[in-house]
């Protein structure tokens, strides 16, 4: 049976930053049996995961083949898979990543012989929220961060509905699960745990993929709110993106302009102990291999 390994994410948890290293070490890869895919190559042209395994002509045994090209094992790296974390209607939705189990599920339907071992990293929920809000001031929708947290799912959420639907999959043989705030130091045993093997160390880009925004980028970009206040649609959003890069580039993180952060220590607080407790009752599942620093 062929080894697949699909690396869903979460958004937001260095996946970007990861699949950036693993590209440059791509040849290593292939010799060692792994054929490896990211965003930059399932989403040329348009086309994404579900196409490359031809999951909507019910042939995923002859997508995988192809995507292997004559390797033993596939390495999927792409956090869409999960869909979108929430949507952001009138009221908060009390499940996080709605849809983060349905491709899975589909590519069980197309070959219910075929085990997946999926990987997921998770994120403190204040951090988390924290940057979902920055990136889509990025995406060029400019909400006052109340706005934002009020209509989002923050305070119902939890990671283990997520993890619990994967779970329960038949066809998911195995999770791995790393803390974002700990990818620092587990990185290369990460790595090892999607490659199924230790090939040494995977060197790693030198910098950030998405940097964040400053506390100076976000209230310029609350200003421009405030003139030009216009209305939620992708007409709108898409010519207001070069705005949200000025200002970062303007305001860039650091000494000088401080990461914008919303929260007080209260609210860490409880952020951090509803964290520890899904992660304890995370790790107790079956399936779940907890990677630990």
């Amino acid at each position: 049976m062929t080894h697949i390994m699909l690396h869903v994410g979460v958004h937001k948890t260095a996946t970007t930053h990861m699949q950036a290293s693993l590209r440059l070490s791509r040849a290593r890869l292939n010799a060692a049996g792994v054929s490896y895919w990211d965003p930059k190559t399932l989403r040329a042209g348009g086309s994404d995961v579900a196409d490359h395994l031809l999951l909507a002509e019910g042939r995923l045994a002859s997508g995988v083949q192809q995507m292997l090209d004559g390797h033993d094992r596939l390495l999927i790296s792409e956090e869409n898979m999960l869909r979108l974390p929430y949507k952001m209607g009138e009221g908060p939705n009390p499940i996080l990543y709605e849809r983060g189990h349905q491709l899975i599920a589909q590519m069980g339907q197309g070959a219910p012989e075929q085990q997946f071992d999926v990987a997921l990293s998770l994120r403190d929920y204040a951090g988390y929220f924290r940057s979902l809000y920055t990136q889509t001031l990025m995406g060029g929708y400019f909400p006052s961060f109340k706005r934002f947290i009020t209509r989002s799912s923050y305070d119902v959420c939890t990671w283990v509905h997520l993890v619990d639907r994967i779970h329960a999959l038949p066809n998911v043989r195995r999770i791995m699960v790393w803390r974002y705030e700990d990818y620092g130091v587990l990185a290369q045993a990460i790595f090892a745990g999607l490659i199924g093997q230790d090939l040494g160390t995977i060197p790693l880009v030198p910098e950030r993929s998405h940097p964040g925004l400053s506390e100076q980028a976000v209230a310029a970009l609350r200003g421009h709110q405030a003139r030009d206040p216009g209305h939620n649609s992708r007409l709108h959003k898409i010519p207001r993106r070069p705005i949200a890069q000025a200002a970062r580039d303007a305001f860039p993180t650091g000494a000088q302009y401080p990461k914008f952060d919303p929260w007080q220590a209260a609210d860490l607080k409880l952020s951090a102990q509803r964290y520890a407790a899904d992660m304890a009752e995370i790790a107790a599942m079956p399936k779940v291999h907890l990677l630990k620093a």
